[in-house]
């Protein structure tokens, strides 16, 4: 799971956002997540966090009793919104519902890969060519080489030999090590914001 966060004012004027947020908004604005070229931040927010901010919005003015939260789906996986008014500290919350538009609000971003996605992104964050990804994505489910071959229309020796190449890149000896290196991966990043969340 990979997720971010941001805070803005009310009317949508982004404060802060965490490292990695970029990539979070660029499946958001529905554009191609490409982690081998330098891409631009985006200068406008994409359509489903200025929705949430309506929501949110709406609640706190009685104008509307939708959660501001919002899932969507994409090809990289569920994308969970969620927002937030953030209070000083010290007020109660009846005091931020009198002027909330003082207050400023924290939207949250996750992200569930679906499992090729990640794949293919831990794959490439090691520096694996896209034909190691092909190949590597394959051995991480579980195929044969042979099978792999067949499937993606080469000969095995190819597939062999890229296999080799993403063993030594990625400083693996077997497809069992290359599978624990891209699922074990997953499962400590979600450890890890498990103990965020808990904190």
């Amino acid at each position: 799971m990979l997720s971010g966060a941001m805070i803005l004012t009310p009317d949508a004027k982004l404060v802060f956002q965490t490292t990695g947020l970029e990539f979070l908004l660029r499946i958001l604005a529905g554009e191609p997540a490409d982690y081998t070229r330098y891409v631009p931040v985006l200068d406008r927010l994409p359509a489903p966090i200025l929705q949430l901010l309506r929501q949110i919005d709406g609640a706190a003015n009685g104008t509307s009793n939708t959660p501001p939260r919002i899932q969507l789906s994409s090809a990289h996986g569920v994308l969970t919104l969620e927002a937030k008014w953030l209070g000083p500290a010290g007020v109660s919350p009846a005091e931020v519902a009198n002027d909330p538009k003082a207050c400023l609000i924290a939207v949250t971003i996750e992200l569930r890969e679906h499992a090729i996605a990640h794949a293919a992104r831990i794959l490439r964050e090691s520096g694996a060519t896209p034909a190691q990804m092909k190949v590597g994505i394959q051995l991480a489910l579980g195929k044969a080489k042979q099978a792999i071959a067949e499937e993606l229309g080469v000969q095995f020796s190819s597939v062999d030999d890229l296999t080799k190449k993403l063993y030594q890149t990625l400083d693996v000896h077997n497809a069992a090590e290359l599978s624990t290196k891209i699922w074990l991966n997953q499962r400590q990043v979600e450890a890890r914001q498990s103990l965020r969340h808990a904190g």
